[in-house]
């Protein structure tokens, strides 16, 4: 599984916006980890609002796994979204993970 992180694709003098448009639409699935800081972080808010018009459109991807990793509410854009609960138990919500990722 190659996994795309922007501190390692993204390199001095790249536009930071595209390499990560390109990074989102090159992927099979957005994983979007959910806490305090990223629910408030306007950056975070345009890659998954990226994501998600880029999944609303016939037959293309990303899919969108939130990661939920503290007890915060979700933004009203993917609150109708399972996401995997990692903030009660690590082991169930890598499982819920990794059974998303086996199905497609």
């Amino acid at each position: 599984m190659n996994v795309w992180v922007d501190e390692k694709k993204i390199k001095v003098g790249d536009s930071i916006p595209q390499k990560v448009e390109e990074g989102i639409s090159g992927c099979d699935f957005f994983c979007l980890v959910i806490s305090r800081h990223s629910v408030n972080s306007k950056w975070v808010e345009r890659e998954y609002r990226t994501a998600l018009n880029m999944q609303l459109s016939p037959g293309t991807t990303p899919k969108i796994l939130p990661l939920l990793i503290e007890g915060v509410e979700l933004p009203l854009l993917l609150r109708e979204i399972k996401y995997a609960d990692f903030s009660r138990d690590y082991k169930s919500g890598f499982n819920d993970l990794l059974n998303a990722i086996k199905k497609q």
